[in-house]
């Protein structure tokens, strides 16, 4: 039998089937191929018919056969990685430089801008340093005060040691039996009135004001002739006949004065309220002598509570005259416990010396005296006094009692 082509290349095409065993027979086989082969090939339609699974299968097998197959090889991998990489890298670079071109522009504007904020914060600072003129002219005014007032503490420490170095106090007289005797003289000022206290043993009403001037010399106390010496005779003004009687009425004196002036205390009805405070005079010969506030014209009346006048007592000074009152001693408090009695507080003590006894004595003394012009008896220092317990007939940690009269200088010559 004549065998053609196509019978040649089914058998060729089924030899190719190697292991695949067919129960069918050759002629069947052949058969099914040829009719097969002659049918007309129908045009393929997309999505016409359903999807084959086995073809499918094989059509994706194929595809990804050819895809493995044209892949590049490892080392084309590596090169097109390189490559990819390279890229990046200039595309990272590149973007990078855009940074690096716009940084400078941003910095330029932070440092501006921090140059702007820094010049506000020292503009500000300066603005803080100087201040309001207001404020600071205060703070200025403020400082120069208590400079000026360290200075004058300074100059009143240098006048008191000046004063005190070689200076003749003549303490006040306690109040005892003695017959004492107030007397009114003239300060070198011509001016101040110096009640000196005497102890005259006779009777001084049997005796003329002159007399008992006379007994007394005041060149030796550094002094001038009373303004009460020759009042008959009217050579002196009325005015400081008046101050002088005024002076002496203000103390507690158990001797009777000269018929002569109680005649004038009757006329001119000597006042005898309180004395507005005490002061040291520096007359000559280096005495010195504790004189009243009225004496010095200073202002103040005789209402006044005792604190106010010791506070003015602190400050008030002249060319003759000194505070009692040292100059870093301040007043705290005054506690007028009932209409006898005191208690006056003092700070700055403790820096006094205990060796300026002369200053300790006319402190002390001052302050009780200006205490028995608004009737107080019973007085007590209160402050820093360590050691200083014992000044002169004075016991400062106890209740003293105010002396009598001021500046005593004994028994008078018979």
């Amino acid at each position: 039998m004549r065998r053609n082509h196509h019978e040649d290349e089914i058998e060729r095409k089924l030899k190719a089937l190697d292991g695949i065993e067919d129960t069918r027979s050759k002629k069947e086989v052949y058969r099914n191929v040829q009719l097969k082969m002659k049918e007309q090939k129908q045009p393929d339609y997309r999505f016409r018919k359903p999807v084959v699974w086995g073809l499918s299968t094989a059509a994706v097998v194929v595809l990804t056969v050819i895809v493995v197959s044209q892949g590049p090889s490892p080392a084309s991998h590596e090169e097109f990685g390189t490559e990819s990489t390279a890229e990046r890298e200039e595309d990272s670079s590149s973007i990078d430089e855009g940074e690096v071109d716009e940084d400078p522009e941003e910095e330029q504007e932070e440092i501006v801008t921090n140059e702007g904020e820094k010049e506000n914060i020292q503009e500000e600072t300066r603005e803080e340093d100087i201040g309001p003129p207001a404020d600071s002219n205060g703070e200025e005014d403020e400082q120069e005060e208590d400079l000026e007032e360290e200075d004058s503490i300074d100059r009143r420490v240098v006048k008191m040691d000046e004063v005190y170095a070689d200076v003749h106090y003549r303490s006040a007289a306690p109040r005892n039996e003695q017959q004492l005797l107030a007397l009114p003289f003239l300060a070198p000022d011509n001016e101040t009135i110096v009640t000196i206290t005497v102890d005259h043993s006779g009777d001084a009403g049997d005796e003329s004001a002159a007399e008992v001037l006379d007994r007394i010399d005041p060149d030796e106390l550094g002094l001038q002739p009373s303004p009460l010496l020759d009042m008959d005779e009217q050579e002196r003004e009325e005015g400081k006949i008046q101050e002088g009687l005024e002076e002496i009425a203000h103390f507690e004196t158990e001797q009777p004065w000269p018929s002569e002036w109680e005649e004038w205390f009757q006329q001119v009805d000597a006042d005898t309220e309180a004395s507005a405070g005490y002061y040291v005079f520096q007359a000559d010969e280096g005495n010195a002598y504790l004189v009243t506030g009225e004496s010095q014209d200073t202002e103040g009346s005789s209402d006044e509570r005792l604190e106010k006048t010791l506070q003015r007592m602190e400050s008030e000074e002249n060319e003759y005259v000194q505070s009692v009152i040292p100059p870093h001693v301040e007043l705290d408090t005054v506690d007028e416990r009932d209409e006898d009695s005191v208690l006056v507080s003092y700070s700055g003590l403790d820096e006094w010396s205990e060796n300026d006894e002369t200053q300790w004595l006319m402190f002390v003394e001052g302050i009780l005296m200006t205490a028995a012009d608004f009737g107080y008896r019973d007085v007590e220092l209160d402050g820093d006094l360590e050691e200083n317990e014992q000044i002169g007939p004075y016991e400062l940690g106890e209740t003293m009692d105010p002396p009598a009269s001021p500046n005593y200088i004994g028994e008078m010559e018979n």
